[in-house]
C-alpha cells in the first residue's frame, strides 16, 4: 500500500500520496493524478510532470 511521500524540491511543500502528487505554491494547490503510485516509473513521472507544471505556471502561481 502507498504511503505519503514527501517532496523537498517541488512548491513551498509537496508529496505524493494516495491519488498522485500534491504541490503548494502560495496560495495555490496543483494536484497531478496517477494510477499506481507505489511503481517507480510512475512515481518519476508525476515527478517530471511536477517539474514541468512549476516551470510553465502561469503569474498567478508565482505570486509575482
Amino acid at each position: 500500500m502507498a504511503t505519503r511521500t514527501e517532496i523537498d524540491r517541488l512548491g513551498d511543500a509537496a508529496f505524493i500520496a494516495t491519488g498522485g502528487l500534491y504541490i503548494l505554491v502560495g496560495d495555490d494547490f496543483v494536484q497531478i493524478a496517477a494510477g499506481n503510485i507505489d511503481r517507480p516509473e510512475i512515481r518519476q513521472r508525476l515527478l517530471r510532470a511536477g517539474e514541468i507544471v512549476l516551470d510553465n505556471r502561469p503569474d498567478a502561481m508565482t505570486g509575482r
